[in-house]
């Protein structure tokens, strides 16, 4: 029974919170490397597509900067914030069209 017991404690008291903390740790880093992709994916686009980025304005207080990407030729720009939260498929579509 004591042996039960001790295996129990280690169990509950060091091997499944770290296991549980290791996960998410894992999931974290997996969402930011699939995050960082979507994102270098979109800027490569706009990049051989001839848009380039430029500073398109400054907040009246506190620090930061806002960025939109601009291509000559057609014209047509997208904010980053905007850029952010939109699906490459849809770039892709209001871009080209």
């Amino acid at each position: 029974m004591e042996n039960f017991w001790i295996k129990f404690m280690v169990w509950t008291e060091y091997i499944i919170p770290i296991a549980i903390v290791a996960i998410f740790l894992i999931i974290s880093i997996i969402c930011s490397c699939i995050k960082a992709f979507k994102w270098n994916r979109k800027i490569n686009w706009l990049k051989n597509h001839g848009y380039e980025r430029y500073l398109s304005g400054v907040p009246s207080f506190g620090s930061g900067a806002f960025y939109s990407w601009k291509n000559e030729q057609t014209g047509k720009r997208v904010d980053e914030r905007d850029l952010k939260w939109m699906s490459y498929s849809r770039l892709v579509n209001e871009m080209k069209g």
